[in-house]
């Protein structure tokens, strides 16, 4: 029993341990001025940086935390202030000879009481969107990683691919160059150089197939880092 319950307390402890942590966002993208960084993580910081959804998403960000600081203002429209004063205040020369009117001035000063409960509320309201926004952030972090880390290991396995493929290819060919050879010498029949001629067709397309496959991935992962591997 003793045994057991060790078991039961050392998974207890692993499993919220495990689910204590906390990640830290801001290395998920490395910055872009750290310059030493691996050729995967630079790609991860040119989508970053180049991607027009991760502007979207930071700028409704900035927007939340303008709302914020306009609601904790909202508070001076519901305050009204009025003052006036008749024409012989203005000008005491119109009163000689005449009486005064009274009252000589006029002054109001008006609040909306509800302020006191909308004010802070909508204050409130605009904060937790600055952090939905905020989350948005991080999670718009993870998203690019995800696909950039995707995309780049694809485009590493098509292009693995086609070098297989082109090696195939040429051994085929030079098969089909025997065989068409052979069929000109009369050394094989016609069937036996057509199943040869069909094997390397047959072949071309695989590569066909597999070349554009390589640049499709290429072009997908280009498109997440906004330049061409190229010029990296």
């Amino acid at each position: 029993m003793k045994i057991k319950a060790s078991l039961f307390l050392v998974a207890f402890l692993a499993v919220n341990i495990t689910f204590g942590q906390q990640i830290d966002y801001n290395k998920i993208i490395i910055p872009k001025n750290v310059v030493e960084v691996d050729f995967v993580e630079r790609l991860v910081q040119l989508a970053w940086q180049n991607h027009p959804e991760n502007r979207m998403v930071e700028n409704e960000y900035l927007m939340a935390r303008q709302d914020v600081i306009i609601s904790r203002w909202s508070w001076l429209d519901n305050i009204r202030a009025t003052f006036n004063a008749n024409e012989y205040t203005i000008d005491p020369s119109l009163s000689a000879g005449t009486n005064f009117f009274y009252p000589k001035y006029n002054f109001s000063f008006g609040i909306d009481f509800g302020m006191f409960v909308g004010t802070p509320a909508a204050t409130k309201k605009a904060k937790i969107n600055t952090e939905i926004q905020s989350s948005k952030i991080n999670l718009q972090k993870v998203k690019i990683r995800t696909d950039v880390l995707s995309r780049y290991e694809e485009y590493n396995y098509r292009s693995e691919v086609l070098k297989i493929e082109t090696d195939i290819t040429e051994d085929i060919y030079a098969q089909f160059l025997v065989g068409e050879q052979d069929f000109k010498n009369g050394v094989i029949e016609v069937d036996d150089y057509l199943k040869i001629k069909s094997h390397y067709y047959n072949q071309v397309k695989t590569k066909l197939r597999s070349n554009a496959d390589y640049k499709i991935s290429k072009i997908q992962l280009e498109e997440m880092i906004g330049v061409k591997l190229e010029d990296l």
